[in-house]
């Protein structure tokens, strides 16, 4: 039995979308623009990034940069700092995922 259905914007346009946030999980969906970013920050919780589209340019202190293409899930410790980049030409998309949920 299907208990919720969550829908998300199919677009395009550059978002940052909360789909789920209940004590069980947080689900968020972002579109980052050709070129464009999102500042620097650190995580607060247990986080996954899938990637759905383009290429996702990732500093996690204290690493380098290191590029992840669609097709790939990314699992990123509470209180690490990034700053994720999209300096292809094409849109970045991708579901943020945290659990547990902080």
């Amino acid at each position: 039995m299907i208990k919720s259905v969550y829908s998300f914007d199919t677009s395009g346009e550059a978002i940052v979308e909360k789909i789920i946030n209940d004590t069980n999980i947080i689900i968020n969906h972002v579109v980052v623009k050709a070129k464009d970013g999102i500042q620097e920050h650190a995580s607060n919780a247990n986080t996954y990034f899938v990637i759905l589209k383009g290429i996702m340019c990732i500093r996690l202190d204290p690493q380098e940069e290191k590029d992840y293409s669609a097709g790939n899930i990314i699992n990123i410790p509470s209180g690490i700092t990034m700053k994720i980049d999209n300096r292809a030409d094409d849109t970045l998309e991708f579901f943020i995922i945290k659990a547990p949920v902080p």
